[in-house]
Formats: structure tokens, sequence, C-alpha cells
């Protein structure tokens, strides 16, 4: 948390967005360009690498290197590593 001591003499500029829009949009930017990437999902009991083969409105399916489909859905998603 930020305390204000004194506002801003002149307003800032606003930033560039670069990148996705969202995280769903980038989700299907690891899907389109079947990059290799690591879940982060705090409740899982092991972590899982592989690619995005289907993102579904409100789920991801990866596939790991043996070939396995794990689904997780995308609110218990913290952060996706590329790899």
């Amino acid at each position: 948390m930020l305390r204000i001591i004194e506002p801003a003499a002149t307003p800032g500029i606003g930033v560039a967005r670069q990148g996705p829009s969202s995280f769903k949009a980038r989700l299907s930017e690891l899907e389109q360009a079947s990059s290799s990437c690591e879940l982060v999902v705090p409740t899982a009991a092991t972590e899982v690498i592989g690619r995005i083969v289907i993102r579904g409105p409100d789920h991801v399916v990866i596939e790991d290197n043996n070939r396995e489909e794990w689904i997780a859905p995308i609110a218990w998603i913290a952060a996706v590593i590329e790899r």
C-alpha cells in the first residue's frame, strides 16, 4: 500500500500496452505458438510442463512430454511460465 504525500504536479503519461490484453489472451497465444510452458497451480501435487493444446472458456488442456493430457481450470492457474 502507498500513501500519497503530495499529488503530482502534472499528470503522468500513459504506458503503451504491449502484449496480450488478458490472461486468457496470453493462454491463446501460447496455444497457437505450441510453446512449451509450465502451469503453476498452487493446489497441484505435481508440476505440469508441456504445451497448451486447447484453451476453453474456463479451462486449458496441456499435453506433457509423455503425451498425457492434463486439464486445469483457468481459475486455479496462478501463472504460466514459458519454457
